[in-house]
């Protein structure tokens, strides 16, 4: 599938749709609820939370020091490290 404005080829026509609405339309649906910015891919909204404001979230163990910006880690962290803690 290529695209009609800059003959860009895809193999799949949905990223052929994901590619015209970021790159040609300049949608970007995502927006950060912290600083307002917009995004065309989920997954860059995503990698600047994980970047600009990871240490404005930052969850921690209430078990040791330990911080984490994901809650699956913080998760992970307490059943390796204190599941003994947590079952009791």
């Amino acid at each position: 599938f290529s695209c009609d404005i800059c003959f860009k080829t895809f193999y799949y026509i949905g990223n052929l749709k994901i590619h015209y609405d970021a790159v040609h339309a300049k949608k970007q649906p995502y927006s950060c609820e912290k600083c307002c910015k917009t995004f065309s891919l989920k997954h860059n909204l995503k990698m600047h939370h994980r970047t600009v404001h990871a240490k404005d979230t930052l969850l921690a163990c209430d078990m040791c020091d330990k911080t984490f910006t994901c809650k699956g880690n913080l998760t992970k962290h307490l059943s390796l490290k204190h599941l003994d803690a947590v079952c009791a």
